[in-house]
């Protein structure tokens, strides 16, 4: 019981108080990632064509092409 009465009790209760409200502040802006930050690049050969094309892979899962990640996010 001395412990808790302690200074060195408050002290510890309030690091880790601030160390949780810093994880679930990061957990909380993880969500608001932009797309273009998480694209990764893939080579599409195709056997049709002669030449390769540049696909992406956005986080979600989706394939989108070059021009339309130019189009998308040209402002950021």
């Amino acid at each position: 019981m001395e412990f808790i009465a302690s200074d060195c009790y408050n002290t510890v209760l309030e690091i880790t108080a601030s160390g949780s409200a810093i994880i679930s502040e990061l957990l909380r802006l993880s969500n608001f990632i932009p797309d273009v930050f998480l694209f990764q690049k893939q080579d599409n050969k195709d056997k049709k064509q002669s030449k390769a094309t540049e696909l992406y892979l956005a986080a979600n899962g989706r394939t989108v092409d070059a021009e339309e990640v130019k189009l998308r996010y040209a402002e950021q």
